[in-house]
């Protein structure tokens, strides 16, 4: 799916809800989201309306994979989920993966303004906004 494509559902998504938060979002698409312990390399998951998030990462973390989940889902559909997502080796999960990283960080940083981030870097702006650097080159990227 092309960016102005993933762009303009986010845009959608925030109208629709009223709001940013992938937690709202979450509930009101009907995803259940559960906390629970997962190996500290595996930060969340998807199986069908269900969204696994690790327990053991900050609530800053958890809003960002939340956020990616969410992209899978509303990109990607309901079916693909980690079982199909592992077993399949015709898709291109390089270009999903990216595709949800890009969903999430048109979504947690749509409100940001320019002149609040004019002349901070990347790095200064992800610790700044709370979400991981590359959603910021994501969202800074003409």
């Amino acid at each position: 799916m092309r960016k102005d494509d993933i762009k303009a559902l986010v845009v959608g998504v925030i109208e629709e809800y009223g709001t940013n938060d992938p937690f709202t979002i979450a509930e009101l698409l009907e995803l259940h989201v559960l906390l629970h312990d997962l190996p500290i390399s595996v930060q969340a998951y998807r199986l069908d309306d269900v969204i696994v998030l690790n327990k053991l990462i900050s609530y800053d973390e958890s809003k960002c994979m939340l956020a990616h989940e969410i992209g899978h889902y509303l990109l990607h559909g309901p079916e693909v989920t980690l079982e199909r997502f592992i077993k399949n080796k015709l898709m291109i999960k390089e270009k999903m993966e990216k595709e949800a990283d890009y969903f999430a960080s048109e979504l947690l940083l749509s409100n940001i303004d320019d002149y609040v981030i004019e002349g901070l870097t990347c790095t200064q702006l992800s610790i700044l906004l709370s979400v991981p650097e590359k959603y910021v080159k994501y969202k800074l990227a003409k």
